[in-house]
């Protein structure tokens, strides 16, 4: 009762106690056969207890195809947690709440710096800075009263002899005044409540369950979903610009609200793909960048590029074995296109694939 927090309750003994039924000589053989049906009712229900456990613990079981569990040779565990760099409908902060939640690791490890981390929080909702709009749950398609904002267009850089660069290809004609890059503005920072959330998520359950959060590095790790938010923001931009001038007036707000969303419908469908089978989009993704480096890249810097993803995939791996000498479970939350590279260099160092299961 003690263990289970109940108040131990107080025995008075008295001086003479009668003697009971289960004392008398005559009862013993009774009370015997008695306790042997007893243990053996108790020993049943341990048994059914332990398979209801068991079962319910493999119900609980976490698997994934962006889910890599490995075990070195000496028995230390690693789960590699693919997460997208994007996650606009949450499954990767779901993935890896779940995931951590099962495993239990003595670590986490993330991507990035801390920079990635603070990042991570403030921007997934987890942190708020004071006068701060948060970017997750707030209205991106309210701008107010806000008036159209000039355009700015870059002059066309000269040479000594007042002859402009790139004369053959002149800059895009647009509007002299438009709304869109109010539009835009507010739709890149609803994009951002989606970035980083897998970190956020890692470090919060880390932090639950009273184990070290350790980031890896690269300096711009965990940062993937920033610059894909700018090449999205900076592309709707010029193309709702292009159509504006086109048209020869500024688009309504709902014209643009739906473009917009139209955008993000796209990359959602996209990172859907990657959620489903994080192996097999990697697998796509480098035949077709292969084949766009083949035909449209220098061979001297599509040799620096793919040196520099060597090295990126080796640091990674390295990391992560230093950091497993000093605990025997851990977990790693990294972006998912590098899940399968990252799994082959830690199978080289001595780990064996188990499963896709946490």
């Amino acid at each position: 009762l003690e263990k289970q927090g109940a108040t131990p309750a107080v025995c008075l003994i008295p001086r003479r106690m009668p003697v009971r039924f289960w004392a008398q000589p005559g009862a013993r053989r009774r009370i015997g056969a008695a306790l042997v049906v007893t243990a053996a009712a108790a020993a049943s229900v341990y048994a059914a207890v332990s398979v209801s456990r068991r079962g319910k613990t493999e119900a609980n079981a976490v698997c994934h195809p962006n889910l890599s569990h490995l075990r070195h040779e000496d028995g230390r565990e690693v789960l590699l947690i693919g997460t997208l760099p994007l996650d606009l409908d949450g499954a990767s902060r779901a993935l890896v709440t779940s995931s951590l939640d099962v495993l239990r690791p003595d670590i986490v490890m993330v991507e990035g710096t801390w920079t990635a981390g603070l990042n991570a929080m403030l921007f997934s909702g987890s942190w708020q800075l004071h006068g701060v709009v948060p970017a997750r749950g707030f209205n991106w398609t309210d701008i107010g009263d806000a008036q159209p904002v000039q355009i700015m267009t870059q002059k066309p850089k000269r040479g000594w002899f007042s002859f402009a660069f790139g004369a053959g290809s002149p800059p895009p004609s647009l509007p002299e005044r438009s709304l869109v890059p109010l539009k835009v503005r507010n739709w890149a920072h609803h994009l951002r409540g989606s970035v980083g959330t897998d970190i956020a998520a890692a470090v919060a359950a880390a932090s639950a369950a009273g184990v070290p959060v350790r980031f890896l590095g690269p300096e711009d790790g965990g940062l993937q979903g920033h610059m894909m938010v700018s090449m999205l923001a900076n592309q709707a931009a010029m193309e709702l610009l292009g159509e504006e001038h086109q048209r020869g007036s500024q688009m309504p707000n709902t014209d643009v609200d739906a473009a917009l969303r139209r955008a993000e419908m796209h990359v959602r469908e996209d990172g859907q793909k990657w959620v489903h089978d994080g192996r097999e989009e990697t697998s796509r993704s480098a035949h077709r960048l292969a084949e766009y480096m083949t035909a449209r890249v220098p061979e001297k810097l599509r040799e620096q590029l793919t040196e520099h993803r060597q090295a990126r995939i080796d640091g990674t791996a390295s990391r992560i074995g230093e950091s497993m000498e000093a605990f025997r479970k851990g977990a790693v939350v990294l972006s998912v296109d590098q899940l399968v590279a990252v799994e082959e260099k830690l199978v080289q160092a001595g780990y064996s694939f188990l499963s896709q299961c946490a």
